[in-house]
């Protein structure tokens, strides 16, 4: 073993004749070769150097104080430019939701426009495969089946419409009876779940020149409103 350690090859060069110095004046030697001073050196160096001058003391200051950001800066608007930014972004989408809104109404509106034209196109078409519409009836002055049409000889019952909802029967019965034509039924129509009246009721008469007599009060005010009189039309099967 002692022999393999004396046959390794030496590495890097091999100083004669010099010793290493102990203590803190001892130099080391750089990766380079070079001397590097010793701590002892250096605060020697830096005791004998000269004091700077308020100047230059001034100057090292200012290199060292941190250049205000361009973020703390306040402009003439007395904003910074983060608020800047902010106000900028938030227009910018406030005026992009605007838009998208328009865009959707317009369409919307376009939307609503060409469904009343399909619609309108749909019922053209209805009515012309129906045919015209018949002609109504001789002394005909409103919708069937409500009794705004001519007398029915044997059905003495007359119609009649706006009636006041605060009206009862007793009072449509005392307003035929004063002008000459007695009922002998009236029904007045009420809905099923309030019993509140509907507005119209079907009076019955002895004969057809009460009936007659009753729609001539059509017209007259009856509770503030005007009353609509006119004859009734019998159900199929109901007259013989």
């Amino acid at each position: 073993m002692l022999i393999s350690r004396l046959a390794t090859p030496l590495r890097g060069p091999v100083q004669i004749g010099k010793s290493t110095p102990s203590g803190g004046d001892a130099v080391a030697n750089g990766a380079d070769g070079g001397e590097r001073p010793s701590k002892k050196q250096k605060r020697s160096a830096a005791a004998a150097a000269p004091a700077p001058t308020s100047a230059e003391a001034d100057l090292e200051g200012d290199e060292a104080a941190p250049k205000p950001s361009k973020f703390a800066e306040v402009g003439d608007d007395g904003l910074t430019y983060k608020q800047r930014r902010q106000q900028r972004r938030a227009a910018e989408r406030a005026a992009k939701v605007a838009a998208e809104a328009e865009a959707a109404a317009a369409a919307g509106v376009e939307t609503r426009v060409e469904k009343c034209k399909a619609a309108a196109e749909l019922k053209g078409k209805a009515r012309a495969s129906n045919g015209p519409a018949p002609a109504p009836k001789a002394g005909a002055t409103g919708a069937p089946g409500s009794g705004p049409v001519g007398r029915v000889a044997g059905y003495p019952v007359a119609y009649v419409g706006n009636v006041a909802f605060e009206a009862g029967a007793d009072e449509l019965q005392q307003l035929f009876a004063g002008a000459g034509a007695v009922p002998t039924k009236v029904r007045l129509h009420t809905d099923k779940a309030s019993g509140r009246s509907k507005g119209f009721a079907h009076v019955h008469f002895g004969s057809d020149e009460d009936v007659d007599t009753a729609v001539s009060l059509d017209g007259s005010l009856f509770h503030g409103r005007k009353i609509r009189v006119s004859y009734a039309q019998p159900k199929p099967g109901e007259v013989a």
